[in-house]
């Protein structure tokens, strides 16, 4: 197999950015425990909002599912936007679940569907590179910077990742993580045709950790991948900026813990859970609403206008004591938005 030359892959697919999510029918009809038994789906409407407000470009966004009803559901948000947003986005086939032979029990590792992330070089065996983001991911700059990112990569990083900065700081972190922190494996840049190279073999690699680590811990799909791209193979991921996976906990003890922000803004928001966004992350939920709210038929001064009114309502809990942590949230997307 060809190694990915992007410049190359941009001319030969034009413009065209490739962004995964993996969605199960259980997630959405349970919700996860939350009152919102739509919660997944009301995130998705406004990650789909997002990148259609956001992007220069074409966005291809490829669903994992075990549910055709799933796939329509998500297929049909963009049908009511203004032609303007909704050429922006285009939706390949339905892909099902992939687990590899004799690792069925990965399936549901954390939620259903997490583990998809993992296998996502084989589930796109004709794709070269892929953004993976969770789907309480929503962009506040134009997905393609991110895409950009991809150029950065040396010779031997096969996945962009950005650090977790907390939960796995050492000494609590029981097994092997990148870095010092550990990583975050809510957004990925995916070098399909590396990691289909990879060293040694990327799904035997996933398999022995497995088989080292289960009698000893619950390793989840992201414990797994920080094991895996710990120590000497921690030179085949390269260390996306935090600001492109923000996180309520990075500015919840009265700090912000990403630098890059005051320098770049805010790029993609990252709500990591429900419950933790309406207790501890008002910021948080106020950015969420106003994209929520906003109408895709309507000027984009509006969503601007609802964001700001939203975050200056919002209760100054965690994030909100930041000093200038408005301004840090609305920094990017103002400066790609009228």
């Amino acid at each position: 197999m060809r190694d990915v030359n992007f410049e190359s892959f941009l001319q030969e697919n034009g413009t065209e950015i490739h962004l995964a999510i993996s969605v199960c029918q259980q997630n959405l009809i349970r919700g996860q425990g939350y009152p919102e038994n739509d919660r997944q789906f009301r995130q998705l409407k406004v990650l789909l909002k997002s990148v259609g407000v956001l992007a220069k470009t074409r966005v291809k966004f490829h669903i994992i599912t075990d549910s055709h009803d799933v796939y329509q559901q998500i297929t049909n948000v963009t049908l009511d936007w203004s032609s303007t947003y909704r050429n922006k986005i285009a939706f390949g086939l339905r892909k099902d679940l992939y687990n590899p032979p004799d690792m069925e029990s990965i399936r549901n590792l954390y939620r259903p569907c997490a583990s998809q992330r993992m296998f996502l070089p084989y589930s796109f065996p004709n794709t070269d590179a892929m953004i993976y983001t969770d789907t309480d991911a929503y962009f506040m700059q134009p997905p393609e910077l991110m895409w950009d990112l991809f150029k950065n990569f040396d010779h031997r990083q096969v996945i962009g990742v950005t650090a977790h900065l907390f939960q796995y700081t050492p000494p609590f972190n029981a097994f092997p993580v990148f870095g010092f922190t550990g990583l975050n494996s809510g957004v990925l840049l995916l070098n399909l045709t590396r990691i289909r190279n990879f060293p040694n073999g990327w799904i035997k690699s996933i398999k022995d950790i497995i088989n080292n680590y289960k009698n000893k811990y619950h390793v989840l799909d992201q414990d797994i991948l920080n094991i895996l791209l710990s120590k000497d193979n921690a030179k085949y991921a390269y260390e996306v900026p935090c600001e492109w996976n923000y996180m309520f906990i990075m500015c919840n003890y009265v700090r912000n813990t990403c630098p890059s922000l005051y320098t770049n803004g805010l790029a993609l928001l990252h709500g990591v859970d429900w419950s933790f966004i309406n207790e501890k992350g008002p910021k948080f939920k106020a950015v969420f609403y106003a994209w929520e709210k906003y109408d895709m038929k309507s000027p984009v001064e509006e969503l601007l206008t609802s964001m700001r009114y939203h975050l200056r309502e919002a209760p100054l809990h965690a994030c909100g004591k930041v000093p200038n942590i408005d301004d840090l949230i609305m920094k990017g997307i103002k400066k790609h938005l009228p």
